[in-house]
């Protein structure tokens, strides 16, 4: 989805921005089973789950170039329910079944392009 999401960012480069917090991710229940059902009943698609943290710089370019576009976050907030979720962060995430796990996730692998 990020390659997609790349190569849309040459065609809406000249487009407005718009703040991501305000704009594009939706406040979480840190709860995916509650997310969808949220997203259900609102008529959308289903979740976009965004796992970021604050070193990676491929997020950062994404949040800058093409996750702050209008067109963009008009398009993905109308067909799903965006939350963010900080791979450094202390907050737990339960997902689809319930299973309460760690948000934080030391991978080892470099987030530097």
């Amino acid at each position: 989805m990020f390659f997609a999401l790349g190569l849309w960012s040459t065609a809406v480069a000249a487009s407005a921005t718009r703040d991501l917090d305000a704009h594009f991710f939706h406040p979480s229940f840190g709860d995916l089973q509650e997310e969808l059902a949220m997203a259900r009943t609102e008529g959308k698609a289903g979740i976009l789950v965004m796992f970021d943290n604050a070193e990676c710089l491929w997020c950062a370019k994404m949040k800058a170039t093409v996750l702050n576009q209008v067109t963009v976050q008009d398009y993905f907030r109308k067909h799903f329910r965006i939350i963010q979720v900080d791979t450094e962060g202390d907050e737990t995430l339960s997902d689809f079944n319930g299973v309460e796990l760690p948000s934080r996730r030391k991978s080892g692998r470099s987030s530097k392009p």
